[in-house]
């Protein structure tokens, strides 16, 4: 399946796995957090079927404790912290809308989440997120 990118740097597609329900996929190396502070912990407790023992959750989100949220749950070793600076929106299924903006800044709250940390750093470094 494909996703859109429609931006003012030039448009791509996404091609990658889409699911909409969590037996379609196996536990997973990493995950995008990105919703709303006040389903924090419902959205964490959701990644039960996702998590493999060494799953890490990066977590994009506004707000001050939500990677504690998410350690209580998966463990600090686990739990990235990130903050996005960026203007995009959904237009339509499947398609983004990115108007300025596109930095990413990372990082763990605990020593024992670093490795994580420079991982999920390369692989987006590679994709030129």
């Amino acid at each position: 399946m494909a996703a859109a990118i429609k931006s003012i740097q030039g448009d791509l597609e996404i091609h990658s796995v889409f699911i909409s329900s969590s037996d379609q996929i196996a536990p997973v190396d990493r995950v995008l957090l990105a919703v709303k502070s006040q389903d924090t912990e419902a959205a964490a407790r959701s990644l039960a079927p996702f998590m493999g023992r060494k799953t890490a959750v990066l977590s994009l989100q506004n707000g001050v404790d939500n990677t504690d949220k998410i350690a209580r749950l998966w463990g600090g070793d686990r739990s990235l912290a990130g903050i996005a600076y960026i203007a995009a929106r959904v237009s339509a299924p499947g398609v983004i809308e990115h108007s300025g903006g596109g930095r990413i800044v990372l990082g763990s709250l605990h020593a024992g989440g670093q490795e994580n940390a420079r991982t999920v750093h390369s692989i987006l470094a590679r994709a030129k997120i």
